[in-house]
């Protein structure tokens, strides 16, 4: 199937997509007082303890670390975000799947949506803070910012796309990945600038594709940031491109979900 044609059978179920969307919200803050704030209050409070420990603790970061940090710390909460969900997707949806007929990459784009409206929140919200509280470094490059948080969404798709059969197939794959999103975590410049990794560990962070991701929201939201080292929209349409190659593996891996889940 082409990109064109499954853009046109998406669109055709854009009312179930919409409906997907409402719903993930409402189950996800079903019982909590704050509601979705819980998307900006986590990440504020895991930057305050970062921050502490960066600059007090160990005694590194610049003027700027306030900023890289929250920034960073929004872009891991989603990816983690999305690949736990991803994983216990199918299986969440094990009614509906054995009830109803319907393209099930459209859980993905809901799951991933919904992830991707709370990424946008808590970048706005910090970067209203970071204005209110006198910090210069808080400004927008629209022209780095889109493209930036267009990679961030397809880059999120292509694993959703990849996990969510995982997680249907092996109940322990939730648990192995929490582990390996602790390693993963380290080698991410969440905490820490890319230009501070040393030398032999650069290659690393480099080959991370989370990490040319957090450098261009940084690009784009922090002033006196690093220009980015690739092209914006040509690491956008790279991921729109593994995206694109994750689509017909998950629908061949997923032909059967209803009678494995």
């Amino acid at each position: 199937m082409t990109p064109a044609a499954w853009a046109r059978e998406v669109a055709g179920y854009r009312h179930l997509l919409a409906n997907c969307i409402r719903r993930e919200l409402a189950l996800k803050y079903r019982h909590s007082v704050l509601g979705i704030a819980w998307s900006f209050l986590k990440p504020l409070a895991l930057t305050g303890l970062y921050v502490f420990a960066t600059r007090h603790v160990l005694g590194i970061g610049d003027e700027r670390a306030v900023a890289q940090i929250a920034i960073g710390v929004c872009a891991w909460g989603f990816f983690s975000g999305t690949l736990l969900d991803a994983l216990r997707l199918l299986r969440q949806h094990r009614a509906l799947l054995r009830q109803v007929a319907f393209p099930r990459e459209l859980l993905v784009l809901g799951r991933v949506a919904v992830q991707a409206v709370e990424l946008a929140l808590s970048l706005a919200l910090f970067q209203a803070l970071l204005a209110l509280t006198g910090h210069g470094d808080a400004w927008i490059d629209p022209l780095l910012l889109m493209p930036a948080l267009a990679a961030a969404v397809l880059l999120a798709l292509a694993i959703a796309l990849v996990v969510a059969p995982i997680g249907a197939r092996f109940d322990d794959s939730v648990h192995l990945a929490d582990v390996l999103l602790g390693a993963l975590f380290w080698l991410t410049p969440v905490v820490y600038a890319t230009a501070r990794v040393p030398e032999p560990w650069r290659a690393w962070v480099d080959a991370n594709p989370l990490s040319p991701v957090i450098g261009l929201l940084r690009s784009a939201l922090i002033a006196g940031e690093p220009a980015p080292a690739v092209a914006p929209w040509l690491l956008a349409g790279l991921f729109a491109a593994v995206a694109a190659v994750a689509l017909p593996l998950f629908r061949r891996a997923t032909h059967d979900v209803a009678e494995i889940v």
